[in-house]
This record gives C-alpha cells, sequence and structure tokens, in this order.
C-alpha cells in the first residue's frame, strides 16, 4: 500500500494506492470553507482523475482480423471469474505485446489463461473490457478486419467493423491484478500434451470433482504423466474417478499436478 499527499494550496488531496489490484482511495480536504461557485466540482474531479492516470497508457489504434479475436475470447473467457469481488475480473485485459501481436488475459485468481493473437499495431497500450459484452460483439462482426480505438483520457473504447459500430466501456488495465500474468515461465518447467487424449480423460474423470463452493482443494483434478501414461483423478470426498489414456511423452519425464477445476476446460 502506497500514501501520497498532493498539495494543491486551497486543498490537498490524499491517495492510498493498494499493491493488489492498483486501487486507489481519494480524499480531498479543503483548507477552508468553499462552495460550487467558488470552485467547481467539475474542475476538481477532471483534476483529479488526470493526476491519478497521467502515466498509464492507454489502448489506441489496432486492427486485427474477427477469426484471431474471436478465437483469443473464447480462450481467455472461461477463466473470468463468477463471483467476482472486484468487477474487473469480469474483464479481458487486452494489451499490445509488439507492432503485430495483441495479449489476451484473463483470471479468477485461481486459474489464469492467456492468449496471443496477430494483429496491426499503430501504438500500444491496455485496457480491460467486459468478457460477456466482448464475446457477444465479436461474434455478431462480419470476417473482416475490426479496428479498436480509444482516447488517452477516455475509459471508452470504439469497436468498428465494416458499417458496425461499437462503444464498450472498459476498466483501467492498472486495476487488472499484475501478478496473474506478468510471470516469466521456464522451458525446462514446461511440457507438452496432446489435446485429444488430456481433454478425453479430463471430461470422463473431472464429474466427480467437488463443486467450488463445498470445497476449493477437491474442486480440482489430478493429472499424473509417467511415461507414456497420462492419468486423471477426481473425488469430492463421497466417489472417486480415475481415467487412463496413453499419450506420447518424447522426453520421458514423470510429472504430477493438481489442476483447476474440469469446468473451465
Amino acid at each position: 500500500m502506497e500514501y501520497n499527499t498532493i498539495d494543491k494550496s486551497s486543498y490537498k488531496i490524499h491517495t492510498l494506492k493498494y499493491d493488489r489490484f492498483k486501487t486507489s482511495d481519494i480524499e480531498v480536504v479543503f483548507r477552508f470553507k468553499t462552495d460550487k461557485e467558488r470552485f467547481p466540482i467539475v474542475s476538481l474531479l477532471c483534476e483529479v482523475m488526470g493526476t491519478c492516470n497521467k502515466h498509464y497508457n492507454s489502448l489506441r489504434n489496432l486492427a486485427l482480423k474477427k477469426e484471431d479475436l474471436y478465437n483469443g475470447i473464447k480462450i481467455v473467457e472461461r477463466a473470468t471469474s463468477v463471483r467476482a469481488l472486484q468487477p474487473v475480473l469480469l474483464n479481458i485485459l487486452i494489451e499490445t505485446t509488439g507492432s503485430n501481436s495483441l495479449r489476451l488475459v484473463a483470471t479468477d485468481l485461481d486459474l489464469t489463461v492467456m492468449a496471443e493473437v496477430d494483429a496491426q499495431v499503430e501504438e500500444e497500450g491496455k485496457i480491460t473490457l467486459p468478457s460477456k459484452t466482448l464475446n457477444e460483439i465479436v461474434s455478431k462482426l462480419g470476417n473482416k478486419l475490426i479496428t479498436f480505438e480509444k482516447a488517452q483520457d477516455s475509459s471508452i473504447v470504439n469497436i468498428t467493423c465494416q458499417n458496425s459500430k461499437f462503444d464498450i466501456i472498459g476498466i483501467s488495465a492498472n486495476e487488472f491484478p499484475p501478478e496473474v500474468y506478468n510471470i516469466e515461465v521456464n522451458e525446462e518447467d514446461s511440457f507438452e500434451i496432446e489435446v485429444k487424449p488430456l481433454t478425453k480423460a479430463v471430461r470422463q474423470a473431472g464429474f466427480a470433482a467437488a463443486s467450488y463452493e463445498t470445497s476449493n482443494l477437491l474442486s480440482g483434478i489430478v493429472c499424473d504423466i509417467s511415461g507414456q501414461t497420462l492419468e486423471i483423478a477426481s473425488t469430492d470426498g463421497n466417489r472417486l474417478a480415475r481415467v487412463r489414456e496413453v499419450i506420447k511423452n518424447p522426453d520421458d519425464k514423470a510429472r504430477q499436478l493438481i489442476t483447476v477445476s474440469y469446468t473451465h476446460l
């Protein structure tokens, strides 16, 4: 948590910035009595918001194919929270990662999913947009280039595709928890696995997992890879399901991990 004071001669602005969600609490303290005639509230709010946001990047102009964007949204949207304490966890983070790529990130703080898609980036930036609204809009657009535009000091993103135009109100990317996506993956700790046997095993054995509300731990599944065998198991304390599948494991390394609820897959 970070505390700051901004002195504006006739008043002071006290801010509290929280590390986890990058949320700021703002309190304005006047040195003497004032009213709307002497000190317009609109000017005050504009100055406060400008001070809080002037250092942050915003999404400006980019274009990408409808198919690429839609596939990326479908990949990450399952990770958005359904019991969000913070509204930003209902959103997808959209962030440029160069002149030719765009990163999509969603999280519920237990599971984080990222996807990168090709894009034509004119100016770098980032913002978060509501997952459900974004998915509904993109799914109905034609299979043409989609452009995103956002003003420097606005949270409204304009989405255009041919003759269709939409305005979506987003949330600053600085509200998105950075610890869930600013992670460097060590290639030595990563591995590849065939999608078909993995999804088949998860669907066959995952039904026995407990619901999240019943048990956070038992809502996951155990995945064990040993040699050329993949084993998936789950339980809610009353029933147990286990499935084995033959896979290709070139490096022949044994691994075991507990994943989040199978309903994310």
